[in-house]
């Protein structure tokens, strides 16, 4: 018998394939991807600017085995650079230093020193 239930079913498409539970993560996987993709599309020309948590400002630069995060210490006026954050040990020893004088006088880079990882 072609109850009005029966016909929607019948006409549904792709759908009716597909068991309900499996219609939902269908479904909410394309809307997340959909949502992914316009934040993505949305945000790909903005750099990523240095962010603030209390007395220290920092930035990380690339994705991939190049990256650098790089602190900045306002009241030591200094910045400190950390290469290949993203890639290697946890334990990551600073690259350089970089003191910062007055505005247009020349900046200062520094090795830092040597960190013993011994525990």
């Amino acid at each position: 018998m072609n109850t009005p239930d029966n016909a929607h079913r019948q006409h549904s498409g792709i759908w009716s394939h597909f068991p309900t539970g499996i219609r939902f993560w269908i479904w909410n996987v394309a809307l997340a991807a959909l949502a992914f993709g316009v934040g993505w599309w949305a945000h790909s020309g903005v750099r990523v600017q240095a962010q603030t948590s209390g007395d220290v400002f920092f930035q990380i630069k690339g994705l991939s085995t190049d990256s650098a995060l790089m602190l900045y210490y306002p009241d030591q006026n200094a910045i400190y650079v950390y290469q290949s954050v993203l890639t290697g040990l946890s334990f990551l020893p600073c690259a350089y230093k970089f003191q910062l004088g007055k505005p247009g006088a020349p900046i200062t880079r520094h090795i830092c020193p040597i960190v013993d990882y011994r525990p």
